[in-house]
C-alpha cells in the first residue's frame, strides 16, 4: 500500500530575504507591486510598501454611471442618468517573508499596513497594477477641479487573515484584504471666517436720562400695532346668515336669525 510522506523543509531565518526569491529566473522578470501613502502635509513624507506576492485576481467595481427610472403612471418608466459613480477596487495577497513563510514574523509589516489603513485623512496610489488603478478616466460631467495627474484612492476596509505562526507565537505568514474607493474630491481652499460680532446695548439704557442723551446707543422697540382678527365663528355665522337671507331657507324652515346672526329654530 502506498503511503504518503508530506516533507517540510525550513530555511535558515538570516538567510531568507527578498533577494533570495530574485536570484531564482523564474521571478525575477516579476515587477513588484507598490501601495504608496502620499502626505496630507508638509511635514510628513510618502511611504511605500512593497507587495511580496503580486495579487493575481483583482476585482473591479462601479465603472457604469448610476441610473435612474423615473416613473411614469400608466406607462413604462424613463431611464434616465442620475450621477458618475467612483471606482471600488478588492484584491487580496499572501503576505509573508520571500523564500521562508514559516520562522520570519511579518508583524512590522502589519503593524505598517493598518498605519495605512488607518490614514483616512491620506489618499494611495497603486504603482505598477495596471491601466485601471493608474490612469484617471475622463467623466464627461467632470470639473476643472478635479484631480488630473494620477488616480488616487482612499482605503475603505482592510481584514487579514493568519495563516502560520513561528514558534515566538508572532504571525509569519497572513492574507490581507484590501478595499479601495477612487478619489475624486475637488481642491477647495478653505478659509477662516472670523466670528460675527454680537452687539448688545450697555446696561445703562434702562436709564431713561441715558436713552435721551445716547438715542443712536440704544435701540427702542417699535411697538406695531396687533391686527385684530374676528373669530372664526363671528365669520362662519356671518356667512351662514347671509345665505340664509339670500335662499330664504329661515322662512321656509320655520328657523328665525338670532341677534347674533345664528339661526335657530
Amino acid at each position: 500500500m502506498a503511503t504518503t510522506v508530506t516533507a517540510w523543509v525550513r530555511f535558515d531565518p538570516s538567510s531568507t530575504n527578498a533577494k533570495a526569491l530574485l536570484d531564482n529566473d523564474a521571478v525575477s522578470n516579476v515587477t513588484p507591486l507598490i501601495i504608496r501613502l502620499h502626505p496630507s502635509q508638509s511635514s510628513e513624507s510618502t511611504e511605500d510598501f512593497q507587495l511580496p506576492y503580486n495579487p493575481i485576481q483583482v476585482r473591479y467595481g462601479n465603472l457604469s454611471d448610476e441610473m435612474a427610472q423615473i416613473e411614469r403612471p400608466g406607462t413604462t418608466p424613463i431611464v434616465a442618468f442620475k450621477s458618475h459613480r467612483l471606482m471600488t477596487v478588492d484584491f487580496s495577497f499572501i503576505l509573508a517573508q520571500p523564500g521562508d513563510g514559516l520562522a520570519t514574523s511579518i508583524d512590522e509589516s502589519l503593524v505598517l499596513l493598518r498605519k495605512f489603513a488607518a490614514s483616512g485623512n491620506r489618499v494611495v496610489s497603486l504603482v505598477n497594477f495596471d491601466l485601471l488603478t493608474n490612469s484617471p478616466h475622463t467623466f464627461r460631467n467632470q470639473t476643472p477641479e478635479v484631480r488630473t495627474k494620477g488616480l488616487f484612492f482612499n482605503i475603505v476596509d482592510m481584514s487579514l487573515e493568519s495563516v502560520r505562526r513561528n514558534k515566538s507565537n508572532q504571525i509569519s505568514q497572513a492574507n490581507v484584504t484590501f478595499s479601495l474607493v477612487e478619489n475624486r474630491n475637488p481642491k477647495i481652499n478653505v478659509v477662516q471666517i472670523p466670528p460675527l460680532p454680537k452687539v448688545m446695548p450697555p446696561k445703562k439704557c434702562n436709564k431713561p436720562k441715558f436713552r435721551k442723551a445716547n438715542p443712536d446707543k440704544c435701540i427702542k422697540k417699535k411697538e406695531t400695532d396687533k391686527v385684530k382678527v374676528p373669530p372664526s365663528t363671528e365669520v362662519s355665522e356671518a356667512v351662514a346668515k347671509d345665505t340664509l337671507d339670500s335662499q330664504g331657507a329661515g322662512a321656509q324652515y320655520g328657523w328665525v336669525v338670532t341677534e347674533k346672526g345664528l339661526p335657530k329654530p
